[in-house]
C-alpha cells in the first residue's frame, strides 16, 4: 500500500496484493468420523489464488474541483478435486476504472458527479461430468456495466446537511454464482445475467448536542434481473429439488436507515441504528431469500478509570427472513448479546477477551444451518 502527496493539491494511491488460500474438506458416512465409503462421501481439496491491484489518483489543482480516477485489476483462479479426481481450473479476470469529481457550486451547495465501467471476464470454467472422470468445458463469457452516478448536498446549518442522490449500479455474476453445484444441493447456471439496479437516496445528517450524530436516508431501488437462488425440479430426479441461480426479472427495494452515535457522558460512547428494508417481486410469486425485513444494532462503550482499559457491549437483532424462494423455509428472528474488554497495555498494542453470544442464542441466517452458541475469544494487536 502507498499514498503518496504530489505537491499541496495531489495525491496518488496504490495497493498491490496476492492472496493464497489452500483448503480441505471431509465429508465421513460414520458418526465416529473415521469411514469415507459411501457414495455421498468425499475428500476435497481446494487451491486458490489471487492477485491484483488497484491505483487511485486526485486533485485539487482546479479551483472549487476534487477530481479523482481509480483503475482496479483482479485475477481469481480457483481449482478444485476430489480424491481420485482431476482438477477443476476456473478463472476470472475483473477490470473496473473510475472517474468522480466534487464540485463546490456555492459555499453551502456541492454535487458529486462520476461513473465506473466494470468488465468480467471468465477466462476459464470446467466442469466434471456427473458419474466419470472426464472434464469438459462450461460455457464462458463476458459481462459488463457502465455505472454512472450523481449527488446534490446542501448545508443547512454549519452542522447539517441534507443530500440526494442517484446511482446506477451492477452486480457481475462470480464464478461461484454460475458454476457451483454447493456440494451436490445446486445445479450451474453459466448464462446468468448481470443484476442492474437503478438507486435513488434521500436524506440528512447533523450534529446534535454538540457531540451526537445523527443520520437518516430514506431510499429506493429498482432492481432489474435480479438474481435470486431458486428452488428447482432436480433434473436427475424430479421428485426431489434442488437450486440454481436465476434471473427473476424485476424487484423494488425500500427502506429507511436511522442512526445515533457519539459520546453520551465523558466516559462512555455509544450508538444505534435500525434498518427497515422491503423487497417486492414485480415478475413472480418468487420469495425474495436472505433478506430481513428488521435490523438493529445498537453499542455502549465505557472507559474505564483504569488507564487504557475499556469494556464494549452491542446487542443485534435480525429479523425472520426466507431460505427458499417458495417460502417453505424460514429462518427465524434472533438477537444476539456481545461484550469484550479491550487493555492497551504498552503503546500500539493491545489485548481483548470477550464473550459473543451470551445469551447462547440458537440462530441461523439460512434454515436448517445453525451458527455457533455461546463463544469466548482473546485477540492480541499491535498498531503502527
Amino acid at each position: 500500500n502507498s499514498n503518496t502527496a504530489i505537491l499541496d493539491k495531489s495525491y496518488v494511491k496504490t495497493r498491490l496484493y496476492y492472496d493464497v488460500f489452500e483448503n480441505s474438506l471431509y465429508s465421513f458416512d460414520d458418526a465416529n468420523y473415521k469411514t469415507i465409503s459411501k457414495k455421498y462421501a468425499f475428500r476435497s481439496w481446494y487451491d486458490d489464488y489471487t492477485y491484483g491491484g488497484s491505483i487511485e489518483g486526485g486533485t485539487q489543482l482546479l479551483a472549487r474541483n476534487f477530481i479523482k480516477a481509480s483503475f482496479h485489476y483482479i485475477d481469481d483462479v480457483h481449482r478444485e478435486h476430489n480424491e481420485g479426481y482431476p482438477i477443476q481450473h476456473f478463472e476470472d479476470l475483473v477490470y473496473s476504472i473510475g472517474l468522480e469529481d466534487t464540485v463546490d457550486i456555492t459555499d453551502k451547495l456541492y454535487s458529486i458527479m462520476g461513473f465506473s465501467y466494470d468488465r468480467l471476464e471468465t477466462v476459464e470454467a470446467q466442469n466434471l461430468i456427473s458419474g466419470t472422470k472426464n472434464l469438459t468445458n462450461f460455457n464462458t463469457g463476458v459481462s459488463d456495466a457502465f455505472n454512472p452516478q450523481g449527488g446534490l448536498f446542501y448545508k443547512l446549518t454549519e452542522t447539517g446537511t441534507v443530500h440526494a442522490t442517484f446511482a446506477e449500479k451492477s452486480r457481475l455474476p462470480s464464478m461461484k454464482d454460475k458454476y457451483s453445484y454447493k456440494l451436490g444441493k445446486a445445479i450451474p447456471n453459466p448464462g446468468l445475467q448481470p443484476e442492474e439496479s437503478l438507486n435513488y437516496e434521500v436524506g440528512y445528517k447533523d450534529l446534535i448536542f454538540k457531540n451526537i450524530t445523527f443520520e437518516a436516508n430514506f431510499f429506493y431501488s429498482d432492481v432489474s434481473d435480479f438474481i435470486l437462488q431458486k428452488t428447482v425440479p432436480d433434473p436427475s430426479n424430479p421428485k426431489k429439488t434442488v437450486y440454481q441461480n436465476q434471473n427473476i426479472g424485476n424487484v423494488n427495494q425500500y427502506g429507511v436507515e436511522l442512526g445515533v452515535s457519539g459520546q453520551i457522558l465523558q466516559s462512555l460512547r455509544g450508538g444505534f441504528n435500525y434498518t427497515y428494508i422491503k423487497y417486492e417481486n414485480q415478475s413472480s410469486a418468487d420469495k425474495l431469500t436472505n433478506i430481513p425485513n428488521h435490523k438493529v444494532f445498537g453499542y455502549l462503550h465505557y472507559f474505564t478509570p483504569v488507564q487504557g482499559l475499556s469494556v464494549l457491549g452491542s446487542v443485534e437483532y435480525n429479523g425472520d427472513r426466507y431460505s427458499s424462494s417458495t417460502g417453505v423455509r424460514v429462518a427465524d428472528e434472533f438477537a444476539l448479546v456481545n461484550t469484550k474488554a479491550i487493555y492497551e497495555f504498552y503503546k500500539g498494542f493491545t489485548i481483548e477477551a470477550g464473550i459473543n453470544n451470551i445469551l447462547d442464542e440458537n440462530y441461523e441466517l439460512d434454515e436448517g444451518y445453525p451458527l455457533e452458541g455461546r463463544n469466548y475469544f482473546m485477540n492480541l494487536r499491535y498498531k503502527f
